[in-house]
């Protein structure tokens, strides 16, 4: 088996440098590239592997994150499609992982189990040391089941869009300048009667943006209407995009044949739900965009539209990103306590993505 002493030997550097640069030791920083990068190739090629487990022990860090990732419905029939086929999860792990790498942390992904949320588990193992800090992807969580966001507990946690008030750090989206930005575009087109589509359910993301929506086009001048439909939950068992896509697909049918729509524009909660109005207004032989405008939010789906749509980018990745950093400065700083970051508030800011899915109202 190889030393380290052989790396050092290979590389034509003191075993301490060695040591700091595989073992990302104290002051890894003021070691050159050139000289780590020699020290890594030194180390594969006499085949050293360090001791993850003594590196642990020395450090009292596990070098680990967790990401809690709330879904409901039974734990037996969970799918990996439940989780993979969200975007939401899916590019805000992509830019947690980015931030974890570039320090030499692992990041582990945890779901809910039949008994306890996501977030139980991950404060859990951070009490048991398996992991060093979480952070939380709270916004599919229920006012109900944030408990633990709003006790606070005194540990390494960063919190990302949360429903409810909590004192634990937290990085946000503006999703009232997004609106603002939407409607900013159509009254720049021309456009001043505008629908918005969107959930029946009277709580989280989903409500607040339709609120956000109505105030806006008052606040304009313009005039705004709801279409809901039964948002579907996101569970084990189904895709919740394509669920979404259908009820969205049959609550603008049943509002198109209800009326003849008098509004101009629709704005969509998401982009799955503008692909399921996409399809109801081509379906009823409205042109878009010559005949109505159609705007999506998040930017996940929006570009592989017929047309493509004019959407929001919501910055899923940037948010992770940002997440992850703001994680390992808690954990990184080693501090007893985390206190000192309770309280504090990043925002991301969204962009506006034009398409061919809006033209000047007619």
């Amino acid at each position: 088996m190889s030393r380290l002493a052989d790396v050092a030997q290979v590389a034509g550097v003191s075993v301490a440098t060695a040591s700091r640069v595989l073992n990302r030791g104290k002051h890894v920083e003021r070691i050159s590239d050139a000289c780590k990068a020699k020290v890594i190739a030194a180390a594969k090629q006499v085949g050293y592997t360090a001791n993850y487990h003594a590196q642990v022990m020395k450090r009292g860090l596990a070098q680990t994150i967790a990401v809690a990732m709330e879904i409901s419905g039974p734990s037996e029939d969970r799918t990996p499609e439940a989780l993979t086929c969200n975007p939401y999860f899916m590019n805000m792990i992509a830019g947690i992982e980015t931030a974890a790498h570039k320090v030499g942390f692992a990041t582990t992904l945890m779901g809910p189990t039949d008994q306890d949320l996501a977030i139980e588990r991950v404060a859990e193992g951070i009490r048991e040391k398996r992991f060093d800090g979480g952070v939380l992807l709270a916004s599919v969580l229920t006012p109900d089941k944030t408990k633990l966001l709003t006790q606070a507990p005194d540990l390494p946690m960063v919190v990302v869009q949360p429903n409810v008030p909590t004192r634990l750090p937290v990085v946000d989206f503006d999703d009232a300048k997004g609106i603002e930005l939407i409607l900013e575009h159509l009254g720049q087109l021309g456009h001043q009667r505008i629908a918005w589509l969107g959930s029946l359910q009277h709580d989280g993301s989903v409500y607040q943006r339709e609120q956000i929506f109505m105030q806006k086009t008052w606040d304009a001048n313009m005039h705004g209407q709801s279409i809901r439909f039964d948002y579907p939950p996101f569970d084990t068992t189904n895709d919740p995009e394509e669920e979404i896509m259908s009820r969205a697909y049959d609550a603008m049918s049943q509002a198109i044949k209800k009326e003849k729509p008098q509004y101009t524009a629709v704005v969509c909660y998401n982009d799955a739900t503008a692909v399921g109005c996409v399809r109801a207004l081509q379906q009823h032989n409205i042109q878009i965009p010559t005949q109505m405008s159609v705007v999506g939010f998040d930017n996940t789906r929006a570009k592989f539209c017929s047309p493509p749509l004019t959407t929001i980018d919501h910055q899923f990745a940037q948010i992770g990103l940002t997440a992850g950093r703001q994680l390992l400065e808690m954990i990184q700083a080693g501090n007893k306590t985390f206190t000192a970051y309770q309280d504090q508030k990043t925002i991301i800011q969204p962009k506006l993505v034009t398409r061919q899915s809006t033209a000047p109202g007619s």
